[in-house]
Formats: structure tokens, sequence, C-alpha cells
């Protein structure tokens, strides 16, 4: 069974819909290798069916003290929301969970394993929090839909005259700036498209049909899915967005973007990206400065692509290791070994590509346990034999040898294994040979700085030796 993670979130038309969606951002991401169900009290019906179409599971709860009952010690946890204090922090780590906190504001302190906060020049120096604490911090863990995502990994935009603009404030619009910056906009000729984006959680879209009345320009779209929301900003030449996670979509698609904030929270976001210049001011979005902004946004370069669509990999890599941990390998462990090396792809991979034959494996597992120059280490996960690495001692360093369960390859468990084995040998040189086909192991050690040694040298075979002097 994949393991549990709770996303503990609330959105209405009153608190908007930002962090449900960035939540299900996440586990989007992390769908593959969990079992992912989102936690609330308040969640409007478009949302839940979002929820289903990204196979999404959902708890409704109508209070606290529920969801504290249904956490086991081995689920994570995550909170998206400004309501989870410190006491309830606590309360989540007293089940034996593991706790992520997604944060824009660090303010408080925090109890938890790892903070996920996107947002750019933040470090952990901004954060009271415990001593064992992680951070996944700026545009490399920007909580974005899959579908940004991918635009964002493969972006290529030609910059082109201005005449399509797009223009969304989210989920729940709670000041009306739709209409009034719809009116601004409507002054400028040249755009010949100006494409109006509402939330499942507006209420004004009657005043919108009159402006569609008014001027054929307007097209209107309501309570959009991240596909669609992709196509239209991919379409737009300009963007009129808040300081929230609908501006980050629009950089991971390399929009001209005018943003200001309306709300509060919105501050942090508003005052880093403005500093970098990511896009042109506008303020409060009052008409005076809006118009400001538009004059600019013609005069202005094309913006910087500052996303580069792998956050969902590197996140998946820190919830995965949190859910692991290393120990020395026991006199049961013999069967689980035998069956990891006989395994096709590891002879394969092997220096000796023979099948190992029981009697002989015993011998050799026998010896290893004994010997004072043999280290060998089994990575787990969720409790899970996931992946083993052994160390022989040779005359002047220390040979790796290491192996993943077929069901659990391609989910970075090679690197991890290396990553934890490696604080264990200080000052200390390190080898592993290496076929050249094994390109998943090549790319391991290259990426822990192992450096090639000559080409083809003699006791290699033809193979690649790694080095790395701890």
């Amino acid at each position: 069974m994949r393991p549990n993670i709770f996303l503990r979130v609330d959105g209405s038309a009153e608190i908007g819909l930002g962090h449900i969606i960035r939540c299900m951002a996440l586990g989007q991401m992390l769908i593959e290798n969990f079992s992912v169900t989102v936690v609330a009290l308040q969640i409007p019906e478009k949302i839940i069916n979002e929820l289903k179409t990204a196979e999404l599971d959902l708890l409704r709860i109508n209070n606290e003290e529920t969801f504290l009952s249904a956490i086991k010690s081995n689920d994570i946890v995550v909170l998206d929301g400004y309501q989870f204090n410190a006491d309830y922090q606590k309360a989540i780590k007293a089940t034996g969970a593991k706790l992520v906190c997604i944060d824009d504001l660090h303010e408080g302190y925090f109890l938890a394993d790892l903070v996920i906060n996107h947002a750019p020049d933040v470090s952990p120096e901004n954060y009271r929090t415990v001593t064992y604490t992680r951070f996944a911090l700026g545009l490399d863990y920007v909580l974005l839909r899959p579908p940004f995502l991918k635009a964002a990994a493969k972006l290529k935009r030609e910059p082109k005259k201005l005449e399509s603009i797009i223009i969304c404030f989210g989920g729940s619009d709670i000041k009306d700036l739709t209409i009034r910056t719809a009116r601004v906009v409507l002054g400028y000729k040249q755009f010949v498209k100006i494409v109006v984006v509402t939330g499942s959680a507006y209420q004004k879209q009657d005043e919108i049909k009159e402006l569609i009345k008014a001027d054929k320009r307007i097209a209107h779209y309501h309570a959009l899915n991240g596909e669609e929301m992709l196509e239209l900003m991919l379409q737009a030449d300009v963007a009129i967005v808040p300081a929230s996670g609908v501006l980050l979509e629009a950089l991971a698609v390399g929009c001209r973007i005018i943003s200001g904030l309306y709300v509060d929270n919105q501050k942090l976001l508003y005052e880093k990206f403005r500093k970098l210049e990511f896009f042109i001011d506008a303020a409060n979005f009052e008409s005076e400065k809006l118009n400001y902004a538009l004059t600019r946004a013609f005069q202005n370069e094309q913006p910087k692509v500052i996303i580069d669509g792998k956050s969902g990999i590197r996140l998946r890599r820190l919830f995965i290791e949190m859910l692991t941990s290393l120990r020395e390998i026991q006199g049961a462990d013999s069967l689980l070994l035998f069956n990891w090396a006989n395994n096709p792809a590891v002879r394969e991979n092997s220096i000796l590509t023979e099948p190992i034959k029981w009697d002989d494996h015993v011998l050799w597992f026998e010896r290893k346990l004994k010997s004072l120059n043999t280290k060998i280490f089994i990575l787990e996960f969720n409790a899970i034999p996931v992946g083993q690495i052994r160390f022989d001692r040779e005359s002047e360093f220390w040979l790796i040898d290491y192996s993943v369960d077929q069901k659990y390859r391609g989910m970075g468990f090679g690197r991890l294994l290396l990553v934890k084995t490696l604080r264990l040998f200080k000052n200390t040189r390190l080898r592993a040979i290496v076929k050249p086909e094994n390109t998943a192991s090549m790319k391991v050690f290259s990426f822990l700085n192992f450096h090639i040694l000559k080409p083809d040298p003699p006791q290699a075979g033809g193979n690649i030796i790694f080095e790395l002097e701890t």
C-alpha cells in the first residue's frame, strides 16, 4: 500500500481558494507514490469535482478532532492555512505523523519536518523552527498545477505585438477588482481580445455579461480547470493578476505581467517579485496605477523565464525521504539480498553477470556479515526494504555496490542510499565501478560529485571507475 498524505486545507468565497489550489497542485505532484487525501471543513462543490478529476480523495470534517483521530504514525500531514498554530502542529506531531507546513508569511513557530515556501529570496533564517526542520524554499519548489509545470519545462515564447490580455483575480475576487480592471483595459484599443477569467466562488457574473454586451472584445470564462487556464494564458500576451498563485502560473507561461496586491497575505510575495522586477507594478489596482502599468507594458521587454518545471520532482524526493530510514544488515536479510542480487537487471549491470546460486550466496553472506572490512545497509521506505548498499574495504579505498528493488526504481532511492551512507565515511576514498550502459548509476555518481578516473583503466575491464574523497 502507498503511504498516506493528508492535505489539511480550507477554501471558500470568503477566505479564497489559493491555499486549496496549491494543495491540489502538491497532491498531483505526489499521487504517483502516495495515497493523497484533501481534508477540509470548507470546500466549494466545483473544487470537489476537480478533486475527483485529479484522482485525489476528499475527507470532509465537522471538527478538527475528527481529523486528528484519523491520523496514524506512518502518515504525512500537510497544513496550509493561517489558523494552524504551534498548538495545532503539536497535536499533529503527537500522533507520530510527519508534518509539512506550506507557508508564505514566516510568522510564528513551526514544529514541521518540512516547510515549503515558494516565494523567492526566502531563507531558513526567516523562520523559527525546531532543530530537525528542513526547508523547500524558492521557485525551485513552486506549487503549480501539472499543466503549468509541463508548460514551464518546454516554454519558448517569441516576442510579438501585444494584442491580447487576460484578467484573473483568483477564485473569489473579494474586492471585486475584475470588473474595475476590465473597464480600464477597455480603454486600450490595441487589445483586440480581452479575456476575463473568474473563479468558482465569484459572485458577480451578471455585471460581466453587461460588459460583454457593450464590447465584443471581451470573452468571459468561469471556474476553469488547469488545462483550460493554461490554454488561455498561452494565447495571452499580457496578464493582469494579483500576487498570488495565479501570478506564478502567468510567470510559468511567460506572459508579460501586471500585478499588485489587494489583501495582506499577498504582501510578501508582491514585494519580493516586485524587487526582482518580474512584473510591472500596479500597486493596489486603482485606475491610475493600472493605466500607468498598461502604458509600461507596451514598452517593457519580454519577462525572464524563472520557473523550470521540475519542482514536482524535487518535492517528491523530499516527501519520499521523510519516510525512509537506513539500518545495518541483519542475519534475516539473507534471502532478501539473494533475490535482489538475482534480479535480471541487477545481474545485467553487475561486473559478474552469471546468476548466483543459493549455496554460494549463503557462504558469501555469512562471511560478509562477520567481516570488519564490509559494511552493508538496507534502505527502508515506509518500513519496507527498498534497496541495499555495500562498502568493501580495498587496500586504499572502499568499493561501493548498490541496488534498488525493481518495484521502487525511478523514485530516487539509489541517490538516497548514497546520500545517507556517504555521511558515515569521513576522510575516506570511495570508488565504484560502473558499466557505461548503466546510465542511471552514472548519473547518480556524477550528481554526488564523484569524478571519473582515467578512461578504461586496466583494472576496470573497460568499465568506468568513479572516485570520491570524503
